[in-house]
């Protein structure tokens, strides 16, 4: 079974936007200095979108 392409997309979309949040939180962070705990801060948007990502996968 295939799922339509709207859903597939729109998940894909969500994974893009989030990692582009997340490139730009992280690199405000460099910037600011490295902590390990704002490099998870900064990572958290892309590693819930790609759990969000992988589900919508492995439903359809």
């Amino acid at each position: 079974m295939e799922s339509p392409p709207v859903r597939r997309s729109a998940s894909t979309a969500l994974l893009v936007v989030a990692a582009l949040i997340s490139a730009t939180a992280l690199s405000g962070q460099i910037q600011g200095g490295f902590h390990p705990l704002g490099v998870v801060v900064a990572l958290l948007p892309l590693q819930c979108a790609a759990l969000f990502w992988a589900w919508q996968r492995v439903r359809d």
